[in-house]
């Protein structure tokens, strides 16, 4: 009879050690999904169509320095050649900002369209109008080849883009009017980019 009530009370504590996890799995479980960010998103409207690979300088409007902590584009992929575009800080490096190849699309149903990146967090933004500008001159045409092109399980996609970054989501860009970069489209034939909007976001000072 001992040794069966000491079974029986590790069974006990075995059942209690078990609820307590699942209540503490439960409870932290997913935090991304309960956290919501909103963020200023300086919103810039723009009408450039894009129709062969071609560079882009970036600088600001501000005699004062300022610094972009995210670098967002938005916009359209027309055509079935493959596109990617490319924030260059001349200096030998160059952040994805977005290309039209995406994994396959299966079991999609009639969905269409791409959303933006969310990263850790339920995020949202503000669009507003900025008070520091960034202006874009647009240079000649370039051969930016080799373009990347599509794995086995990737394809690419023609349609719109809304706020999407890859590699410059969260970035330290410092600008002013004596600071310029590169805005690198690469482009295979039959393809062109709408861009609708430059988006980006300002650390507080």
């Amino acid at each position: 009879m001992i040794k069966g009530n000491e079974k029986a009370k590790k069974i006990e504590i075995f059942l209690v050690i078990c609820l307590l996890l699942v209540g503490v799995l439960t409870f932290f479980s997913y935090p991304g999904i309960t956290g919501h960010v909103s963020s200023d998103l300086n919103t810039q409207k723009v009408d450039l169509m894009i129709e062969e690979s071609q560079v882009f300088e970036i600088t600001a409007d501000s005699k004062y320095p300022f610094y972009i902590t995210s670098f967002r584009l938005s916009g359209s992929f027309m055509g079935d050649g493959a596109s990617e575009i490319y924030l260059d800080n001349g200096q030998g490096q160059q952040l994805l900002v977005f290309s039209n190849i995406r994994e396959k699309q299966t079991g999609m149903g009639g969905l269409t369209g791409i959303t933006a990146k969310v990263i850790g967090a339920d995020e949202s933004f503000n669009e507003i109008g900025p008070e520091k500008y960034l202006v874009l001159i647009p240079g000649d045409a370039v051969n930016q080849n080799p373009i990347n092109k599509p794995g086995e399980d990737e394809e690419i996609f023609e349609g719109g883009f809304e706020s999407e970054c890859d590699d410059t989501c969260f970035i330290e860009m410092e600008m002013s009017q004596d600071l310029s970069y590169n805005l690198i489209f690469k482009m295979e034939q039959r393809t062109k980019i709408h861009l609708t909007k430059i988006q980006y976001m300002i650390k507080e000072e």
